[in-house]
C-alpha cells in the first residue's frame, strides 16, 4: 500500500510539472487525475476535480456540443471562453481529449488544456511551444509582426486541411487572402485594429478555402511580444463552427 502511494505521489508530481492542463477521466466521464495546471485553467479548485463527474463540474459548458465530446469520444478538439475564480479575468483555453485504451476492458480519456489567451508571451516560450503545434487539430498561423503588412511565417498542418493551401503558398502572404465577397467587414475591422494596437481579439467570420468553398471561421489572435517588451509576431487559432447565420460575421 505505501510502496503505490508513493508511484501515486511521484505521478502527481511529475503530472503538475507537465506546463500544461491534464486530467485523464473514466468511461464514464469520471474524472480519475488530474494536475494543478487543469484546476487553474479550468477556474475550479484542485481539490474539487478529483473523483468529480465532468459534467457536474463543469455543467456550464456541456451546451458546448465540441466541448462536451471532447469528454466523451473520438479526439476532439476546440476553443472555450472560461472567466477566472476572481472574476475579472477571461481565458481562451484550448482543450483536447483523445482515446486511452489500457487494456480490452478499461477505456480512459486524456484531456489537455492550454491557455491560448497570449500564446507564447515571449519568443522563448513561442519556441518551446513549436513542437507541440503540429499536433494540434486546431489551424494555427503565426505572423510576423515586425514586418509591413504582418506576413505569414508558420502554418501547421491543420491550416493546410481546413483551408486547402499548402504552407508553401501561405507564408508571405497577410492572412488577408482567406477573405472573400461576403466577409463582414466589421469583423475585418475588428482584426485590423487589434492588429494595429497589438491586442488579443476574438471574431467569427466567413473565409474561403482554395477550393472557393466558404467555412464560418472562428478565429482567436493573441500578440507575442519579446523580454523587451517589443511586439514581435501575432498568433492566430482558426476553428471552423456549423453556419449559423445568428452568429456570423461576429465581433466579441
Amino acid at each position: 500500500m505505501e510502496s503505490n502511494q508513493i508511484e501515486l505521489d511521484l505521478l502527481h508530481a511529475a503530472l503538475d510539472g507537465a506546463g500544461f492542463g491534464l486530467a485523464v477521466t473514466d468511461a464514464s466521464g469520471r474524472i480519475l487525475i488530474a494536475n494543478r495546471e487543469f484546476a487553474t485553467l479550468m477556474s475550479v479548485d484542485h481539490s474539487q476535480v478529483l473523483g468529480a463527474l465532468y459534467l457536474e463540474l463543469f455543467s456550464t459548458f456541456v451546451s458546448n456540443p465540441d466541448f462536451h465530446r471532447v469528454f466523451r469520444h473520438g479526439e476532439v478538439a476546440c476553443n472555450t471562453e472560461i472567466m477566472g475564480k476572481d472574476g475579472d479575468r477571461l481565458r481562451y483555453i484550448l482543450i483536447k481529449g483523445e482515446d486511452a485504451q489500457i487494456n480490452s476492458s478499461s477505456a480512459y480519456r486524456v484531456v489537455s488544456a492550454f491557455d491560448v489567451t497570449n500564446f507564447g508571451i515571449t519568443r522563448e516560450q513561442l519556441a518551446a511551444h513549436r513542437r507541440q503545434l503540429d499536433a494540434l487539430e486546431n489551424a494555427v498561423v503565426i505572423a510576423d509582426a515586425s514586418r509591413k503588412d504582418c506576413p505569414i511565417v508558420y502554418v501547421n498542418a491543420a491550416f493546410e486541411k481546413l483551408t486547402g493551401y499548402a504552407p508553401s503558398e501561405a507564408v508571405g502572404r497577410n492572412c488577408r487572402f482567406l477573405q472573400g465577397p461576403d466577409t463582414r467587414p466589421e469583423a475585418v475591422a475588428h482584426i485590423a485594429e487589434s492588429v494595429k494596437t497589438g491586442k488579443s481579439c476574438h471574431v467569427i467570420l466567413k473565409n474561403y478555402r482554395k477550393s472557393g468553398e466558404e467555412f464560418l471561421n472562428e478565429l482567436f489572435i493573441s500578440p507575442v511580444y519579446d523580454p523587451s517588451g517589443n511586439l514581435t509576431q501575432f498568433v492566430g487559432i482558426q476553428h471552423e463552427i456549423a453556419t449559423d447565420s445568428a452568429r456570423q460575421g461576429a465581433v466579441k
